[in-house]
């Protein structure tokens, strides 16, 4: 395979100078050599396309190739401490990929502490998105208990503007004015030099489960009050943000929210290996003076209203109208004029279908999936497996610090116990 990134590749190529990949930590029960997870790899590689190529630049022209892609890193790694997960995880998250390397844009860290085994996975953003991370992880337990036949290849389908529904439409008057656009960036003016990297801030992660019996409580109240259980954990988060934070800053007013378009392409994906998600800042200002069910049904509706194809699809169908060069100057621009814009990103990857038991293997939980969003100010992702949430809840020190991150968290636990009490 070699192939041009698309708008969307590209656009979020760029983006990882300046914000970060995307790490997913899973608990695991049991023993894993190193030798039988890099054997696991050069499988998963045969199956998915994507895990098979690195990235080629010829100048200002980015291609995915897979001639002479390397396999999947290993690194092994002994545990010093009952957190040490998280430092091996974002040293990981702190390492860039680099073009014309050979190498590709996934790596894996395979880290042994007591009796348990942190297999820790840093992707490129341009490759995948969280859920492709968390049914990665599902794919190798398959391959490290012997039951590779169950692993479904991915079809080598390009997410670009073919994969847009037909109703989703870009303004005929920004349609014309980019005919002049693209023949200036791409006849006349010489193409942007590689932007140098910005120095990133090291986040810190706060990790917690929510016992089953707990989370069933929410299932239960949600059902009740007929909300889905994003609208109610957005509720959930932001009326903790409230109580501790205020809402005098509007970045508090409003959540970034991740949102999965596999359902909604022209061509399905299902749990294929890629990059399939899109996003939107929803307003969802919580207000004490209303019940807290009464803020979830109204986030419910918001976000419902919020996420419709032209929204989603609309900024990914541009990009790839947009030259290459012309799309990079617009990206460095609007990199280097970033500002946190919002209190919370929340990644809900929702209630996982997947095995917890692979053979003599246990998955006991995820710690994220997550990445360095520079627009935000915490970065929380929810992943439900084993009839129970794992939150994982990101932070830069010097933005907010540990101590009010965790009174957001405390309070966010008081709140789901007060509000899901006789569920």
């Amino acid at each position: 395979m070699k192939r041009a990134l698309t708008g969307l590749e590209r656009a979020l190529w760029l983006r990882g100078v300046f914000s970060t990949n995307i790490i997913v930590i899973a608990k695991i029960s049991g023993s894993i050599q190193a030798a039988e997870l890099r054997q696991a790899w050069l499988v998963l590689q045969e199956k998915h396309p994507l895990l098979a190529v690195h990235l080629e630049a010829k100048g200002p022209e980015l291609f995915f190739t897979s001639d002479g892609c390397a396999a999947i890193p290993v690194r092994e790694v002994a545990g010093e401490g009952e957190e040490s997960w998280q430092d091996v995880g974002l040293d990981e998250q702190d390492t860039p990929f680099v073009a014309n390397t050979g190498q590709p844009l996934l790596r894996s860290v395979l880290l042994h502490l007591g009796d348990a085994v942190f297999l820790i996975i840093c992707g490129h953003h341009a490759i995948c998105d969280a859920l492709a991370l968390t049914f990665l992880v599902r794919d190798l337990l398959y391959c490290l208990s012997g039951q590779q036949e169950l692993v479904k290849a991915s079809a080598d389908i390009v997410f670009d503007n073919s994969m847009v529904p037909s109703t989703v439409t870009v303004p005929w008057w920004l349609k014309a004015l980019l005919v002049p656009a693209n023949f200036l960036f791409g006849k006349i003016i010489k193409p942007l030099a590689d932007p140098a990297a910005v120095s990133k801030e090291r986040i810190n992660m706060l990790y917690w489960e929510i016992s089953q019996e707990q989370t069933a409580a929410l299932h239960k109240a949600c059902r009740r009050n007929k909300v889905s259980e994003h609208s109610a954990l957005t509720a959930l988060f932001q009326a903790a943000q409230y109580y501790i934070q205020g809402d005098g800053n509007k970045i508090y007013q409003q959540v970034y929210t991740p949102v999965s378009v596999r359902n909604r392409l022209n061509t399905k994906v299902g749990t294929d290996f890629g990059m399939y998600a899109s996003d939107a800042y929803i307003l969802c200002r919580y207000n004490p003076d209303q019940d807290f069910w009464q803020n979830a049904r109204q986030f419910h509706l918001t976000i419902k209203e919020s996420i419709t194809d032209q929204t989603m699809f609309g900024k990914i169908l541009l990009a790839g109208l947009v030259h290459p060069h012309l799309l990079d100057r617009i990206m460095v621009r609007a990199l280097n004029n970033i500002k946190v814009q919002s209190g919370y990103i929340l990644s809900n990857l929702g209630r996982l279908k997947m095995p917890v038991t692979y053979g003599r293997l246990t998955l006991e939980g995820f710690r994220g999936p997550l990445g360095y969003i520079i627009q935000v100010e915490k970065m929380l992702a929810v992943v439900s497996i084993n009839g129970k949430y794992s939150i994982t809840l990101g932070h830069r020190p010097t933005v907010i610090s540990l101590a009010e991150l965790t009174r957001i968290r405390d309070k966010a636990m008081a709140l789901l116990a007060e509000y899901t009490d006789g569920a």
